[in-house]
């Protein structure tokens, strides 16, 4: 679930992961939120699969001030959130 969230949230344009995080617990909302220690492991395993990468903040359009790591999503990012978006995948869990 939270691998088509992430994907989901980068598709219009790259976002710091403090933002990831922030939106994502919004959505989710009040009952469950998805940890930094989560968010980093499904960041990190996301940008090793080749699905997002790091970008640069100055495409980010909401500006913070706290440091955080941006990322955009890529094509095979792209690829995968359709897949998961489609049901066409056997859920794995995480990522």
């Amino acid at each position: 679930m939270y691998e088509l969230l992430v994907l989901a949230l980068l598709m219009h344009w790259p976002l710091y992961a403090y933002l990831i995080a922030a939106i994502a617990n919004h959505i989710i909302g009040p009952w469950e939120h998805i940890s930094r220690g989560t968010l980093s492991s499904l960041l990190t395993r996301l940008e090793q699969a080749g699905l997002i990468t790091p970008a640069d903040s100055a495409l980010v359009p909401f500006p913070i001030d706290r440091p955080s790591s941006v990322f955009a999503i890529t094509p095979a990012g792209r690829e995968r959130f359709y897949q998961l978006k489609s049901g066409n995948l056997p859920y794995e869990g995480g990522c």
